[in-house]
């Protein structure tokens, strides 16, 4: 796991360089479907992009075993819950897929090793939110 996280924060301290990295994600994943741009106010973005870089770093955490990350990511969980904000499990598929086509997109030494660090730092972290 301790590779796989090295590979995950790299990666994600390559997007971070791409001024417009947050603001693609957000794009993505808002347009992903109708289902989760209804979620959203129009004009929101700015807190829907500051909402994404804690999320990502709130994985990052958890994926590395953080208690703090651990709390984090449940507390996430709830707020996010079909009671409390309505969001069905399922739309974090859109989450997981425009996370992933944004880092590709990003980091400039994406390979398939980054991809499957990536792909488990979100499924540990999706299982733990639903």
């Amino acid at each position: 796991m301790a590779d796989t996280l090295q590979l995950a924060r790299e990666s994600y301290g390559l997007c971070t360089l791409a001024k417009s990295f947050f603001e693609d994600l957000s794009e993505s994943f808002f347009n992903s479907t109708p289902a989760v741009a209804a979620m959203f106010a129009p004009g929101d973005g700015l807190n829907q992009q500051d909402s994404l870089r804690e999320v990502i770093a709130f994985m990052l955490l958890f994926g590395a075993g953080d208690e703090n990350g651990k709390l984090a990511i449940d507390r996430v969980g709830h707020t996010h819950s079909k009671r409390q904000a309505n969001i069905r499990p399922e739309l974090y598929r859109f989450w997981s897929q425009s996370l992933l086509s944004n880092v590709e997109r990003h980091d400039p030494r994406f390979r398939p090793e980054v991809r499957s660090a990536w792909e488990e730092i979100i499924s540990k972290s999706v299982a733990r939110l639903t």
